[in-house]
């Protein structure tokens, strides 16, 4: 029996990564209910409910898979023609594994990324645009209320800036995020003006506040997150103007989301 389970271990060994709650596949469209407009509780509450029975099913699908290999193990052993040990294993080990799951919440510096889910999922954006930029203060090694120079940037792990893009594409259905910004940024030619034009951060001459930035799904492409600038989208927020700031994150972004795309 200890023969079994060490064959079973070593077979599966790099075949089963850990399950996380809120999970999603990595790049996959939301479908037209997860791109509702998440204004009523009750619905919200279907949502969560739906994505603990996405979880479910992956862990059941896994149990399935185990138990059909371990069945197929007692049968090789407790066959009259049964190979030894090492032969066994062979045949086990043979088969390349699957590719694990991607972490959807992966991290480079152990931050916690399940609570920003949780605003976006829910379609809290305003929220959601804080804890960004929290979150990405703290991957840099910066305190939350730390002001964020252009060069920083530079500094920002690229499975952080992946995740948190991942995060908001998904629950935006592509509208939001860093690399929605970018393609707009591009288009603009990197004219920071034009830019908050088409975002909706600029109106006409007037420059938007940040209490008056669009706190729904409807918003333009690219109009979160504003992490950016401060109180106003033409104002800095301490290490620099608002247009380096976003310069700088941009530069970022387009090197790590978009250089492919833009090739």
């Amino acid at each position: 029996m200890e023969v079994l389970w060490l064959l079973v271990g070593m077979a599966l060994g790099s075949s089963f990564t850990l399950a996380i709650a809120g999970r999603f596949p990595q790049g996959a469209k939301p479908s037209e209910n997860n791109t509702a407009e998440f204004v009523d509780p009750a619905q919200n509450f279907d949502r969560l409910e739906q994505q603990l029975q996405t979880l479910q099913h992956w862990h059941d699908a896994h149990h399935r898979q185990l138990n059909a290999l371990n069945d197929s193990l007692n049968e090789k052993l407790n066959s009259p023609s049964a190979s030894s040990a090492s032969a066994l294993q062979s045949d086990f080990t043979s088969t390349e594994p699957a590719d694990p799951e991607p972490n959807p919440f992966a991290s480079e510096v152990g931050l916690d990324y399940a609570p920003l889910n949780q605003h976006l999922g829910l379609g809290q954006w305003v929220e959601a645009d804080r804890m960004t930029r929290d979150l990405l203060a703290a991957a840099m090694g910066m305190p939350a209320n730390g002001a964020i120079a252009p060069e920083d940037w530079q500094r920002l792990p690229i499975t952080d800036l992946r995740t948190v893009d991942n995060l908001w594409r998904y629950w935006s259905g592509d509208r939001f995020g860093f690399a929605a910004q970018a393609q707009v940024w591009h288009a603009a030619g990197g004219n920071y003006e034009q830019f908050c034009v088409s975002v909706e951060w600029r109106n006409g001459d007037e420059w938007i506040y940040r209490e008056d930035l669009d706190g729904d799904r409807s918003a333009p492409v690219g109009h979160w997150p504003a992490i950016a600038w401060g109180a106003r989208s033409c104002y800095g927020n301490g290490a620099g103007v608002a247009s380096q700031t976003m310069a700088g994150l941009m530069e970022r972004a387009i090197a790590v989301l978009l250089t492919e795309s833009l090739c």
